[in-house]
């Protein structure tokens, strides 16, 4: 385990882990991985988004407590 990592299971799928850096979650997956996930979230009966993490996102998500639901509900994060 790398020090400051929490590796939880997300709602997505079994196939990948949400890993928690700088209290941001995000997925872990590749870029294959993360191309099938999007492409099973597409074909499903429900709404569903991702989100493509980047710094500013980080800064916003530690400052702004509205921000932090559009990650932790997100059925993919991404960076």
């Amino acid at each position: 385990m790398i020090a400051g990592l929490d590796i939880v299971a997300t709602g997505v799928s079994t196939k990948s882990a949400r890993v928690t850096l700088f209290n941001v979650p995000f997925d872990a997956v590749d870029f294959a991985s993360a191309l099938d996930l999007l492409i099973e979230l597409a074909k499903g009966d429900r709404p569903a988004y991702a989100v493509t993490a980047n710094v500013d996102h980080v800064v916003r998500f530690d400052r702004d407590p509205a921000v932090r639901p559009l990650y932790t509900q997100a059925d993919l994060v991404l960076a």
